[in-house]
């Protein structure tokens, strides 16, 4: 068979190990939690693209293909986190939340802590506030209608308070 008349054959795309994650969600899944598995033990600064590319066991572009720039990424994985952990927080509201590194609350207070403290916003540019978003979401999931005090204009505050009388409590 000459060249010519192979041509019409499909060629085969790239070779992807066994267990290797395919599709974009199950991609991007993976990118997020190698992230922030990896933000956790090391530290935010700490951690190469690539690292996180070969703990996903996914090729390094397709993290600006599902995620974008790091910066962004960094700000998808604390997102992911606080959702994870409002949700753990619903789910189980009378028990206590670990903070070992392999918890999400663990995961969450170290990526938070490194974000604080090498002086970046814990907001991205849409303005998520986590601890304000964690809030919201426990009143929706339990369909209790929480006002929350806004947070500061100037940036991330810890204490975010529920309004006196919010769920029938004064």
């Amino acid at each position: 068979m000459t060249v010519s008349e192979d041509r019409g054959a499909p060629r085969p795309g790239p070779r992807r190990p066994d267990g290797a994650p395919s599709g974009p969600e199950q991609v991007r899944r993976a990118l997020l939690d190698a992230a922030a598995t990896l933000f956790a033990e090391r530290g935010v600064d700490r951690v190469s693209l690539r690292d996180i590319a070969a703990a996903a066991d996914v090729h390094l572009s397709l993290i600006k293909r599902y995620i974008g720039t790091r910066e962004e990424l960094v700000l998808a994985v604390f997102e992911d986190l606080s959702e994870q952990l409002s949700a753990e927080v619903l789910a189980h509201p009378l028990e206590m939340q670990g903070y070992d590194i392999d918890t999400v609350m663990g995961k969450w207070v170290r990526i938070a802590s490194a974000l604080a403290g090498s002086g970046r916003s814990l907001t991205n540019a849409d303005g998520f506030n986590p601890v304000l978003a964690m809030a919201e979401t426990l009143g929706r999931r339990s369909g209790c209608r929480q006002d929350i005090v806004p947070p500061v204009e100037m940036g991330f505050r810890h204490d975010i308070v529920p309004l006196s009388g919010a769920c029938g409590r004064g």
